[in-house]
């Protein structure tokens, strides 16, 4: 019995109970390219004409087609499922772009990772493979040798890039025991593994299950589940295992570090977000579903992780604060086992989102210096550096600072923005990626004090990977700001000579070391205490600054100045003579 499917119709054939085989066969156009069947067994899986061995029932088989080979890009969310097909999502439109096929090497695919040269891997269980797709999505090459039942992958930091890989052994006819493979960057398919670890697992007779692991930012320590109630912990670099995180999930699966060291973990029922002593600080689902959770991996905007459904298939995108899902209703990608677009799967057995964060972290770290003490109307330059200090490189590396009681001068560089905030300024500058132990960013802020007093500024760096040292994140600068170091107070300011005025000086003894005084008139400067009165008398007229020169404490000077307007003596006036007699009349 045969029968011939052409995009996008539907084929259905019908065969009677004696009938044991049938033949399909699925052309698509001169655009398209025929990748594999979704559904019953059709074999061969990966050619368009396959052979149906199933008697006395109905089934129902996709045919899948995709366009030509596509560079990837930043946020696409990446779905693996039956015979090592990974389809490829739009983020914002949940339609599939193009689909990755693994052509004679598929089977059941499994967990997906992407390496910093943006290459996906994808661990097939089934044919025990790790396969290896290029950024512009051409491929599949073999990657490495000697796995068995491969289930989850984690790309080790650079200068390292090693790949990890989470094997759940099995337990049968024969024992095979749950390892870790650390498989070399660059492998070819004749690279055997380069190290072997052995984790702990729950006992002898069900551990034939998953294997999901994640780097934490220590880079040597991995955090694993094998879909039961515990997160475990075990130690590359020690070969040891440290107690585990938490043991009474609901069943865990694929798990995620966060910069700020939390987990996330897909928990059966549920997404939990764990911190590392084992406290649940909150959980995720979409309403009114019963969704059953085993995928997850982080966004690149670093705000948000997407999860899938088994059951249907739908992919959500969950915003990680407010723990709303981003999608609406989430997409439908018809990739369910319940088969929600007529074709039963295996499910999604993995998921990846191109620039993600990989695991391990980054170690960040700001700086941040200013002058101290300054004058009121002085600018202060805010001095700050940013660094990396790996094992990652760092994406998405954002600066913030909130400086009080300051407005902007100038900010460098200029993509830096700032917004008041009350008596504060806020600013933000996007500093884009910074190479493990690479050069550091600098940046300088030129701002005006408002007021005097002690100002409290601070800065703040974060980026999308996790961060093994929150501690030097944070940098704060003091700066304290003075008024003028003195008042100079003259009384009088103005009068007839001869004019004795009194200068008094009023200072900040802490910085202040010395004062002189020059009255304007060239007398020559004296020396003079703050809140010591000193005379001088004006004998002519003129206009005259009494100047207060301050030297102080950080060795620079200043001065202060008050005017004097001093009026000539009266002389009588022309051509008249007054002469008093002996009793004193004026005559």
């Amino acid at each position: 019995m045969n029968g011939t499917a052409s995009i996008p119709k539907n084929c259905t054939v019908q065969y009677p109970a004696e009938q044991q085989t049938a033949q399909l066969t699925a052309a698509g156009d001169s655009t398209s390219t025929f990748v594999g069947w979704l559904g019953h067994e059709c074999l061969p899986y990966n050619l368009n004409t396959c052979s149906i061995f199933l008697p006395g029932q109905p089934v129902s088989v996709g045919a899948v087609f995709t366009g030509p080979a596509q560079q990837f890009a930043k946020g696409q969310v990446f779905l693996s499922t039956d015979f090592g097909m990974v389809f490829v999502i739009d983020p914002k439109t949940g339609k599939t772009v193009q689909v990755l096929s693994s052509g004679d090497n598929g089977n059941q695919g499994q967990g997906l990772t992407f390496d910093a040269a943006g290459s996906l891997y994808l661990a097939d269980s089934s044919s025990s493979l790790v396969e290896q797709f290029a950024v512009n999505g051409t491929g599949p090459v073999l990657f490495g040798t000697g796995y068995r039942s491969p289930w989850s992958l984690v790309v080790h930091a650079q200068p390292s890039g090693d790949l990890l890989v989470g094997q759940p052994g099995f337990a049968g006819d024969g024992l095979t025991l749950p390892t870790f493979l650390q498989i070399p960057q660059g492998a070819t398919s004749a690279t055997p593994p380069s190290a072997t670890f052995f984790p702990a697992f729950p006992d002898f007779f069900s551990f034939d299950r998953v294997s999901w692991v994640e780097l934490l930012d220590s880079s040597d320590t991995v955090a694993y589940t094998t879909g039961g109630p515990a997160v475990r912990v075990y130690d590359l670099g020690e070969q040891v295992q440290h107690p585990d995180i938490i043991n009474t999930l609901h069943g865990a699966f694929a798990l995620r570090e966060l910069p700020d060291d939390t987990l996330l973990v897909a928990d059966s029922d549920r997404i939990v977000r764990i911190d590392q002593q084992g406290k649940i600080l909150r959980t995720y689902a979409p309403p009114s579903s019963e969704p059953i959770f085993q995928n997850l991996n982080l966004d690149p905007d670093g705000q948000s992780f997407w999860t899938n459904d088994e059951a249907t298939g739908t992919l959500y995108q969950f915003n990680l604060q407010s723990g709303a899902v981003m999608n609406g209703e989430g997409y439908s990608t018809g990739l369910g086992t319940s088969g929600p677009l007529g074709v039963f799967t295996q499910g999604i057995g993995g998921m990846a989102v191109f620039g993600q964060a990989l695991s391990g972290g980054a170690d960040l770290g700001v700086t941040m210096t200013a002058p101290s003490p300054v004058q009121l109307g002085a600018n202060v330059t805010y001095s700050l550096n940013v660094s990396n200090a790996g094992p990652l490189d760092a994406n998405g590396v954002t600066l913030t600072a909130l400086i009080p009681n300051s407005t902007v001068v100038s900010l460098f560089p200029n993509t830096c923005t700032s917004a008041i905030n009350g008596p504060d300024t806020n600013i933000s500058c996007p500093l884009g990626n910074l190479a493990a132990n690479g050069q550091a960013a600098s940046a300088t802020f030129t701002m005006l004090p408002s007021s005097s007093g002690t100002i409290n500024a601070t800065a703040n760096v974060s980026g999308i990977e996790s961060d093994p040292n929150l501690a030097n994140n944070i940098a704060t600068a003091v700066v304290r700001v003075t008024g003028p170091p003195c008042s100079l107070d003259v009384t009088p300011t103005s009068g007839t000579a001869a004019l004795t005025v009194t200068a008094t000086p009023t200072c900040n003894p802490d910085a202040v070391t010395g004062l002189k005084i020059d009255f304007g008139d060239g007398t020559g400067s004296s020396s003079i205490s703050s809140s010591q009165s000193l005379p001088h008398t004006y004998n002519v007229g003129g206009n005259f600054t009494i100047r207060l020169t301050e030297f102080l404490s950080d060795q620079s000077s200043s001065s202060v100045a008050s005017a004097v307007a001093v009026a000539p003596i009266s002389s009588p006036a022309t051509g008249d003579v007054y002469v008093s007699n002996d009793f004193g009349q004026v005559m």
